[in-house]
């Protein structure tokens, strides 16, 4: 039936949202925190670059750069791709209300996601990055919201994949200022990027890239699509 349908294509959503959020905290360290999801000006696909504010005042003190593995990138490629097919051809049965707002949004009335910036007027959210509930409402990714679709069967906190990063980069001898910025633990004076520093974004990225894939492999973690079904 048309229900069954957008039960599944909400389950689909749900399953394939919540695994993107564990791929992106599980590789960045993002920690457990409303809306942890990049947007389009937040990564460089070329050198593989990102930018995390996760813990943050306003003078953004604590905004940390990261690396993240092509196959996390494609990860967020896939989900971006499975956004972009459950708004053409879903949203709008699960959700009529959200698809009309989005589609003002959109400035055209049309169904185009290519750009996905924050909306600061919405929770700060990236346009899709979100759950829906057994009615079709949209839920925000809150940490309570990820613990509750992650279910009873994950006993750890949701900021254990982030130790455990910290913890194994160190076993695998990632130099500790690399570990350190990666992280985003400094104090005044210690400040990776700041004005005074002589660390080199790319030197870092290629003492933690070789760590960040072995934790990867070592988990078994690999890219998934959603709707749409496109394989990289």
């Amino acid at each position: 039936s048309i229900r069954d349908e957008e039960e599944q294509a909400i389950a689909l959503h749900n399953a394939v949202t919540l695994y993107t959020h564990w791929t992106v905290a599980l590789s960045t360290g993002y920690r457990a925190v409303t809306n942890a999801f990049f947007d389009d000006t937040e990564i460089d696909r070329e050198t593989g670059f990102g930018v995390i504010s996760d813990k943050d005042g306003d003078d953004y003190y604590h905004t940390r750069l990261v690396w993240l593995p092509p196959r996390v990138i494609g990860q967020i490629d896939l989900w971006i791709h499975h956004w972009d097919f459950f708004w053409r051809h879903r949203l709008e049965a699960v959700n009529p209300a959200l698809d009309d707002e989005l589609k003002a949004r959109s400035g055209s009335g049309e169904k185009s996601g290519k750009r996905r910036k924050r909306d600061h007027t919405a929770g700060n959210s990236v346009a899709g990055f979100f759950f829906f509930d057994a009615e079709g409402q949209a839920v925000d990714p809150t940490p309570d919201t990820i613990s509750e679709y992650t279910g009873s069967d994950f006993l750890l906190p949701l900021n254990a994949g982030r130790h455990y990063l910290r913890s194994r980069l160190f076993e695998l001898a990632c130099p500790a200022e690399v570990t350190a910025a990666f992280m985003g633990h400094w104090e005044r004076g210690e400040e990776p990027w700041g004005r005074y520093s002589g660390m080199s974004p790319v030197i870092y990225r290629d003492a933690l890239a070789p760590h960040v894939e072995t934790i990867l492999n070592e988990i078994g973690w690999k890219a998934e699509p959603g709707l749409g079904r496109r394989s990289r």
